[in-house]
């Protein structure tokens, strides 16, 4: 009984830990009501939940080496500019992902992965439709921020922003952008890992479409199509989902008024405006300092400054922010890293080039160079696992 009890209790901790190190950095709530130091005690308190629930393990001689190339220039670099404060969390940020790395199987993290994409989907779908239908019951819940521009309100493991215009699905994440990532890293799994679960596939797609992410939705198809082109053995399983796609998707269209989804979801490529703008200068800016220096990068302090100064707080993509912080020779290893893990999913020649554009366009939405999870992405690259469900017969386990 006592065992049980243990058992229960570690896993308990391990769920709490995993959930937070995932959340915790891009939640709306936290980012909008808390400071970073603040957030970074949370992370730490997380990875010790996933430490002392699995157990303090050995570490392989490639592990070291991983974490290792990611904190070098880092440290260097803070040792120089005497940018302590900034560079620490950073460094630490990278650090207890590379904990929880070493910590959980890289299949036992994403079958993790999938419940709680699973839940906050489910959740945040439904606290979306009762805002539609009833906003007074959301409306009396606790209001996160409030100021001219919107009222948010925190429903806990999901949020209402209401800026008077179209609702968007935020779910839990500071930007519906930021969703879509999360849901699009879910259904890649959902069709390339697990044995496909049609109900998650439609859940996952509706979800995606009330974000109204431009972005998300395109990458999406990308998605369809390497699906689509897989190896004959499972052709028809998978246009099987792909049918059931198509049709969730021309439905949603339908009930939300074609003329009305299309102006939402691509309004802002058709027409530039200072919104539009603003994206295009996140990311032409943030390369043009890059260029300026290209070997060892402008520095984290230098970064954050020209994000204030010149790009109104926004940087969003990604892979080119981690460029431009430490140069080429530290930003080729998140990004092999992240291609890694992705692209380990697939077997043929095409799909795998269709899985490196989906991967540069996934996270070129959205600025995640601090956020744990990118990193365990990165650290499970580095690893190298082949842990493909159905070749180490986890389907039965991954069933959820």
């Amino acid at each position: 009984m006592t065992l049980n009890l243990r058992f229960d209790f570690k896993k308990i901790l391990l769920c709490i830990g995993i959930f937070t190190i995932i959340v915790n950095e891009v939640s709306f709530v936290m980012i909008k009501t808390t400071s970073g130091t603040t957030r970074l005690l949370v992370d730490g308190v997380a990875t010790l939940f996933v430490l002392i629930s699995t157990g303090v393990k050995s570490v392989r001689s490639r592990d070291m080496l991983a974490l290792g190339a990611l904190l070098f220039i880092p440290i260097i670099s803070m040792a120089f500019t005497m940018n302590v404060k900034q560079s620490t969390i950073f460094i630490l940020l990278i650090s207890f992902a590379w904990l929880v790395s070493i910590s959980v199987k890289e299949q036992d993290f994403w079958i993790m992965f999938r419940k709680i994409m699973v839940f906050l989907a489910v959740f945040s779908l439904a606290i979306y439709i009762v805002y539609l239908i009833a906003p007074i019951l959301i409306q009396r819940m606790p209001v996160a921020v409030m100021n001219q521009n919107y009222t948010a309100y925190n429903a806990f493991f999901a949020v209402i922003v209401d800026t008077g215009s179209t609702l968007r699905n935020f779910g839990i994440f500071f930007e519906p952008g930021a969703y879509s990532i999360f849901l699009l890293v879910a259904l890649f799994f959902e069709f390339l890992y697990f044995e496909t679960n049609i109900k998650y596939v439609i859940l996952y797609i509706i979800t995606l479409l009330t974000t109204y992410s431009t972005l998300g939705i395109s990458v999406m198809l990308i998605l369809f199509v390497i699906v689509l082109f897989r190896s004959n053995r499972v052709q028809k399983q998978s246009l099987k989902w792909m049918i059931a796609a198509v049709l969730i998707c021309g439905g949603i269209y339908l009930a939300t008024s074609g003329e009305y989804f299309l102006y939402q979801v691509f309004g802002k490529i058709t027409n530039m405006n200072e919104s539009a703008t603003v994206r295009l200068n996140s990311i032409s800016i943030p390369f043009e300092e890059f260029m300026g220096s290209p070997i060892w990068g402008i520095g984290l302090n230098n970064f954050l400054i020209m994000l204030e100064e010149r790009c109104n707080g926004i940087a969003t993509f990604t892979f080119i922010n981690c460029f431009t912080i430490y140069g080429l020779l530290w930003g080729f290893l998140p990004l092999i890293g992240c291609m890694k893990v992705l692209v380990s999913k697939v077997r043929e020649p095409l799909n795998k080039v269709a899985v490196l554009v989906f991967a540069i366009l996934l996270f070129s939405t959205e600025s995640f160079e601090q956020v744990p999870f990118f990193y365990l992405l990165v650290f499970y690259g580095w690893k190298g696992e082949r842990s493909n469900c159905e070749e180490n017969n986890l389907i039965r386990r991954s069933r959820v």
